[in-house]
């Protein structure tokens, strides 16, 4: 259906630069004449629990929750304030708007999804005022033109969005799903690596550790402050930009053999204004809450969050080795979790960690082995990842093509069924579906996309 889509018959210019030309029966209006722009409450981060009747949203989202709203209904947030200003959130029902987010009430019959899809496209960010803290001007958001369909026409727009992006949706869960059955056989082959070495007919012995079982019989069992140092960040968040510094590693920039993703740093004065250590490189970072052991080798010396805990390993254990034992290690962290609420693993629990100690040069020949196994594992996930983010850029692309009018929607979504809505719409468990029907529909937007 997709493939499928015309532009409309007639198009005249919008005086827009960025949507140039637009559909003929289209108006060009300021933002102000379609909604109200205005900034929520103030709130005090004390006032925000983790829980609670209201959630809270601020510039970048969700925040938290607390014990009263300031709207109630359908509305399109704006985030003002942070890096992130400019992006958009939609909210139903009662909720508190933090003076972080503006909240845009729409004039008569606009439709709140089309708008809030406007609003995306036009990519607010780069009207943020230059600051330490970048920010949005209301005023200047409202003065902004924008085409305007006839409101029947918002809807179809929004309508055919809905179940374009349901079936995109699906389609990036299987890859997902992919992604995570990769991992699963990647953390088999790393744990039988370094808890039975590459002999299979080595002569094994009890390890005393339940989790662990039998192990070669020539391999000791050391705990990790043995072989490594033992690091706890500093729990104050120190001041962080985007330019330059030490790099910021949180759980988001961990699990390949280096940190990456990386967009935030910590400059030398900000890191010792609150005494913040520094790791340094060829380090075991690993996370500490939730998910345990996923881990990254430092490639230069960086500072991390209270999320990750770091192994500054001696010289008796290479870190490529350390790492994959880390990994392989989540059953332990799982027992050692001191909390009923949020999994966390302290510094004691961490030190205490069982480390099998293979001698040096086994331990190289296992890292050389693992690389090699590894090696098309991770070339699949690449791939997989590279695919979803084709799909999310896909996506944006037809949001954006059917909103500025390039792509007319009105009979397409006149000819979705009636239980679209009910049926197709609603978010679903990937895992509830055979995998090959998931495969066919990627693969239909793989093909979309590539034409």
């Amino acid at each position: 259906m997709i493939s499928e889509l015309k532009p409309y018959a007639q198009y005249r210019e919008s005086g827009l630069p960025w949507v140039g030309e637009m559909p003929g029966h289209w108006e060009v209006k300021r933002l102000k004449n379609l909604a109200h722009f205005q900034s929520g409450e103030g709130i005090t981060s004390l006032q925000i629990e983790d829980t609670g009747p209201f959630p809270v949203y601020g510039g970048n989202g969700l925040r938290g929750y607390t014990s009263r709203y300031t709207h109630d209904g359908h509305f399109a947030l704006i985030g003002r304030q942070g890096a992130l200003c400019g992006n958009i959130n939609f909210v139903q029902g009662k909720f508190f708007a933090s003076e972080h987010a503006v909240v845009t009430s729409l004039h008569g019959s606009q439709s709140v999804v089309w708008f809030g899809e406007l609003l995306r496209i036009m990519n607010l960010n780069q009207y943020a005022q230059s600051a330490a803290q970048p920010g949005l001007a209301v005023e200047r958001i409202k003065n902004l033109y924008a085409p305007l369909p006839p409101p029947a026409e918002q809807e179809a727009i929004v309508r055919f969005l809905d179940w374009a992006n349901s079936r995109l949706e699906r389609a990036i869960r299987a890859k997902r799903k992919v992604i995570a059955l990769l991992n699963e056989q990647k953390q088999a082959i790393i744990h039988r690596a370094v808890t039975r070495g590459l002999d299979p007919s080595v002569r094994l012995k009890p390890s005393g550790i339940s989790w662990l079982g039998d192990i070669p019989e020539h391999w000791e069992v050391m705990r990790a402050k043995q072989v490594a140092r033992i690091f706890i960040p500093q729990r104050d968040k120190p001041d962080l930009n985007d330019q330059s510094g030490y790099p910021w590693i949180t759980p988001v920039n961990v699990g390949r053999e280096h940190p990456d993703k990386i967009c935030l740093f910590v400059t030398k004065s900000a890191a010792e204004a609150i005494g913040a250590r520094m790791i340094p490189h060829g380090s075991v970072v690993a996370t500490c809450i939730g998910r345990f052991g996923i881990a990254s080798i430092t490639k230069e010396a960086v500072v991390v969050n209270q999320q990750l805990q770091a192994f500054i390993p001696y010289d008796s254990i290479s870190a490529a080795f350390l790492r994959y034992i880390v990994q392989a290690s989540r059953p332990y962290f799982e027992t050692k979790s001191n909390s009923t609420t949020l999994a966390y693993v302290d510094r004691q629990g961490f030190g205490d960690m069982p480390l099998l100690f293979p001698p040096r040069a086994e331990q190289q020949e296992i890292e050389r082995h693992l690389s090699i196994s590894l090696e098309r594992i991770e070339t699949l996930e690449n791939r997989n990842e590279r695919e979803i983010s084709l799909l999310h850029e896909y996506r944006t692309r037809l949001i954006s093509d059917v909103v500025t009018g390039k792509l007319d929607v009105r009979k397409a979504a006149a000819d979705l069924p009636d239980e679209t809505t009910a049926q197709e719409l609603q978010p679903e468990d990937a895992t509830q579906e055979p995998l090959t029907d998931l495969d066919e529909e990627s693969e239909l937007f793989n093909e979309e996309a590539r034409v």
